[in-house]
């Protein structure tokens, strides 16, 4: 009676509606690992974009001016340097909100 059992045991494992709820769960399984890992790769990925745009609004030349800094120029020239210009020249001035008009006294 046992070995009947026994073999009826080995029989109902080998049927093919037995290995398809193996193989069904198997592939569940391997599909819950694959959107785990997708949404841990994009989750990284969004990360790194969100740190690199911060670089870039931190280099931002319009966030730059809003720390107080300005772009001063002579024409279309960039002013870079005081030797640039002379007494008496006209500089325009941007600012982060707008520009201004300057001449140069000394």
């Amino acid at each position: 009676q046992q070995e009947l059992e026994r073999l009826c045991d080995r029989l109902r494992l080998q049927s093919p509606a037995h290995r398809q709820s193996m193989e069904q769960q198997a592939l569940e399984h391997l599909y819950r690992r694959l959107v785990r890992g997708g949404a841990a790769v994009l989750e990284r990925y969004e990360n790194q974009l969100r740190q690199q745009a911060e670089k870039l609004e931190m280099l931002s030349p319009l966030k730059i001016l809003g720390r107080g800094y300005a772009l001063v120029y002579q024409g279309e020239e960039l002013v870079r340097r005081a030797e640039q210009v002379q007494p008496g020249d006209i500089l325009r001035v941007q600012l982060a909100e707008g520009e201004i008009t300057a001449e140069v006294k000394a």
